[in-house]
């Protein structure tokens, strides 16, 4: 057994799984979020609030980009946003 760990490049190490799916849509709501960072959802809405977490309001809903939270966590968002969710260019 290697005891080097998978380096990060490794296309099976960045994949997130969000129930059971790859693909993840245009905007998470703030714990899914969090939890993606490894946050508690208290955490997240403090952070959106301090500016620290790009989020977006949509009436009284709070929504993170998701480009913004995988360009954070270093993914590539083509890698794990849907073409059909995207707007157009």
């Amino acid at each position: 057994m290697s005891t080097d760990p998978t380096p990060l490049t490794d296309p099976r190490q960045t994949r997130i799984p969000i129930g059971g799916a790859s693909l993840l849509p245009p905007t998470l709501p703030p714990a899914r979020a969090g939890r993606l960072r490894g946050i508690g959802r208290r955490q997240t809405y403090e952070g959106i609030h301090r500016g620290e977490i790009r989020a977006i309001r949509i009436g009284r809903r709070l929504l993170v980009p998701t480009s913004w939270l995988l360009e954070q966590l270093g993914l590539p968002a083509e890698q794990f946003i849907s073409v059909e969710d995207r707007p157009p260019s």
